[in-house]
């Protein structure tokens, strides 16, 4: 099996002890229909998790059974078919009396309205440095946010998540005389990768207001260090990973007075959509885009949202934007 799906049966695994935990009532295995409906109620009415999740936890949780040695049950039976066919209807439901239209991609304009409000952001520096770091490093390195961010603050996978050691500075010479910066980041198991294999992405220095180097080492040095390596980078000086989903919060507390919701929204995934959107509206070939999105299909014309009009040199012309 692939370490992606591993890790899901993993993730089940967690969500299953986490039921138990919440909700003091031990769900040993085997598991019957009751056990099974009691931690769908609890995975869609207190995790608010989607049909689709809800549904993969099930399937991690009857193949933990088999690892341990037991039957494999059948926990998908007719009623419990029935509710996740009813969550998915009312997410249908909801889908379409949602007001806004989709997700809007992140411009150099909006990050500069966001650099200017994480400036005025009543927080500690510390923490606006952290927030600028991750947004600049999102943007111009077109990551899934989760490449870059933990999805839980108590508990995390090494073999997934991002860690200190899994990011380096370098210098790199463009010119007879000039150097430029570079972020090395290792990116363990990528989605465009079906190997599993890592994949290491380079975010060049653009020298503009929306640097992803400078940004990311203003942070980097102001924070405190951990002598462990294998933690997680992105964390607050409380030694807390920033989560996607708390990415998200602060991004709508921001940007909701300047963003009109009602037309659409600005999230974490935005930032993915932003340099394709860009490069695309001043005339780069889609090959271009292709290798500074990580996309090996057509899948980039999908994050394109702007009219449609290597690498270093790139860099260098958005900083200049």
């Amino acid at each position: 099996m692939s370490q992606r799906t591993w890790s899901s049966y993993k993730t089940a695994e967690r969500m299953w002890r986490r039921c138990e935990l919440e909700s003091g009532n031990k769900l040993e295995l085997p598991w019957g229909q009751q056990q099974t409906l009691f931690f769908l109620s609890w995975l869609l009415e207190d995790r608010k998790v989607s049909a689709a999740t809800a549904s993969s936890y099930l399937a991690g949780v009857r193949k933990l059974h088999e690892i341990r040695g037991l039957p494999a049950p059948v926990l998908k039976n007719g009623l419990v078919n029935q509710v996740l066919k009813g969550k998915k209807n009312l997410e249908g439901v909801e889908k379409r009396n949602r007001e806004n239209r989709g997700r809007l991609p992140v411009t150099l304009t909006i990050m500069k309205i966001l650099k200017e409000a994480i400036r005025r952001w009543g927080r500690p520096v510390e923490d606006k440095l952290l927030l600028w770091a991750v947004c600049t490093v999102a943007f111009h390195g077109s990551f899934r946010i989760h490449e870059i961010l933990c999805r839980n603050e108590t508990f995390f996978d090494p073999d997934f998540t991002l860690l200190q050691r899994n990011v380096r500075i370098d210098e790199l010479r463009i010119e007879a005389d000039k150097l430029t910066r570079v972020l090395h980041f290792t990116v363990k198991c990528p989605k465009e990768s079906k190997t599993g294999q890592h994949t290491v992405v380079d975010i060049y220095e653009t020298g503009g207001p929306t640097c992803p180097v400078k940004g990311f080492c203003r942070w980097n040095d102001r924070r405190m260090k951990n002598p462990d390596q294998d933690t997680v980078l992105f964390s607050d000086k409380y030694g807390t990973p920033l989560t996607g989903r708390r990415f998200n919060a602060q991004l709508k507390q921001l940007l909701e007075e300047h963003i009109d919701y009602s037309k659409g929204q600005i999230t974490a995934h935005s930032f993915r959509s932003g340099i394709p959107s860009l490069l695309g509206s001043l005339g780069y070939s889609d090959e271009e885009v292709k290798k500074v999105g990580r996309w090996s299909s057509r899948a980039f014309e999908h994050y394109m949202k702007l009219p449609r009009t290597s690498r270093a040199a790139i860099a260098q012309k958005l900083g200049k934007l």
